[in-house]
């Protein structure tokens, strides 16, 4: 559950309304109206590297209350917006995809394990399809997810230089935050995150601008 912070103090005031400055820039870059951006809600629980926003809301973590300057929130509202635009571009075929790949998967399943137990294989092959089918469409859905955050990061590169980006990156990443370093972890909990650790998108900013320049 997002637990908004405390009404913040005039200095916080200030902060809040430079980063709304910032958000409707982005915003009028990318098409959306600078009248959407009304108010900063700084959550407790909230991703320190990510942005959210719904309605008139920019969501920030409370964590980063103060550690960066509002133009240094450019590439990151940059990025969320660019997801936020085309997250659902390509979808359908992806959908088909994925469906394809988990009936071929299925089906080499069951065939093994009707080749390996025979006829008495049939609870089994229904049991390992109960099983896989939540595992197979969760991977497959959070590591799109993830994806298509990692490419709104390159285009953000568009609206915000890549270098500015990626300092963005790493003096968040310097202030060693609890959330920001758990993200970093390799497991099944991190496979199944759809949030990309802050390693994932400092290198996915290097190699794809570096590899695009060569071409």
């Amino acid at each position: 559950m997002l637990t908004p912070s405390s009404s913040g103090s005039q200095k916080k005031t200030g902060e809040e309304d430079k980063i709304l400055e910032v958000a409707r820039e982005v915003g009028r870059q990318i098409g959306i109206p600078p009248t959407r951006f009304q108010r900063v809600l700084w959550i407790k629980h909230f991703p320190s590297d990510l942005c959210g926003f719904r309605g008139d809301t920019v969501f920030l973590s409370q964590s980063m209350i103060g550690k960066l300057e509002p133009e240094k929130w450019k590439p990151l509202l940059a990025s969320y917006l660019m997801h936020k635009k085309t997250r659902r571009q390509g979808l359908l075929s992806t959908s088909l995809i994925t469906a394809a790949e988990y009936l071929v998967l299925l089906f080499a399943g069951i065939v093994l394990i009707a080749q390996v137990f025979g006829t008495n294989g049939a609870l089994l092959a229904l049991g390992y399809s109960l099983v896989m089918t939540p595992i197979f469409l969760t991977n497959r859905s959070t590591q799109d997810t993830k994806k298509r955050k990692l490419k709104a990061d390159i285009e953000a590169t568009k609206i915000a230089e890549r270098e500015k980006f990626l300092q963005t990156l790493r003096k968040i990443d310097s202030f060693k935050l609890r959330d920001v370093e758990r993200a970093k972890k390799s497991g099944l909990m991190s496979h199944f995150s759809t949030r990309p650790s802050i390693t994932a998108r400092i290198d996915n900013l290097l190699v794809k601008t570096d590899s695009a320049s060569f071409r």
